[in-house]
């Protein structure tokens, strides 16, 4: 189980929520939270930050229907919101626990919920609930100040194999080029001593001796 802490959550939100602007919801300082506050408060009332959190749905129409990870999204709101698609459905083997993905799957929700018309947060049981808003004074001061979370171990292996793959690429064109010089350098100095020995036979007089032999 990994949990992250707000400010490592604003850090995974910020490339997807930094720029949509202020909400219409007032911050008791005669100001407004940005989506990207919302998001954060979001995700912290819906998994406490716990990127491996698995929930069930109990009421409603979704009774029965999983939600996942830090946003706690739903296979129930992929399938009504994606264009069903193996790549938008949540399915096995699926990384919704690393938390960069699953920003990304939130997204798509808000974004898509968002051109639908309607509030983008409504997916979400601690928004339409109102709960979200203990979270608020939380996702303010950690999008003041957000930071890296521990690589995933997804991304880790992919940076391990992304960097062994560069060093092999590295060491067979190193390889290949040196291989070539010597090659090229190997054939120059052939083509040099034919033609050397070419132009000398050309050049020297020949003469045939005959041996005579005395027969007795």
């Amino acid at each position: 189980m990994t949990i992250l802490s707000p400010n490592e959550i604003a850090f995974v939100a910020r490339p997807h929520w930094a720029d949509k602007g202020l909400t219409g919801h007032v911050d008791g300082a005669g100001g407004f939270y940005s989506h990207l506050e919302i998001s954060v408060a979001v995700a912290l009332g819906e998994s406490g930050g716990d990127t491996d959190i698995m929930g069930r749905s109990t009421t409603g129409a979704a009774i029965g229907n999983r939600d996942h990870g830090l946003w706690q999204v739903s296979n129930r709101w992929h399938q009504i919101l994606g264009d069903g698609s193996p790549g938008r459905l949540l399915k096995a083997g699926s990384t919704w626990r690393d938390p960069f993905v699953n920003a990304k799957m939130a997204f798509e929700i808000w974004a898509e919920a968002r051109a639908k018309g309607v509030d983008a947060w409504t997916p979400w049981h601690v928004y339409t609930s109102g709960s979200f808003k203990t979270y608020l004074p939380d996702a303010r001061i950690a999008c003041k100040a957000p930071w890296a979370p521990p690589t995933s171990q997804l991304a880790a292996i992919q940076s391990i194999v992304d960097s062994a793959v560069g060093k092999a690429s590295d060491i067979e064109g190193a390889r290949f080029s040196a291989l070539s010089t010597t090659l090229q350098t190997h054939v120059t100095n052939e083509v040099t001593d034919f033609e050397t020995a070419i132009t000398d036979l050309v050049k020297k007089p020949h003469s045939i001796t005959l041996t005579t032999q005395t027969m007795v």
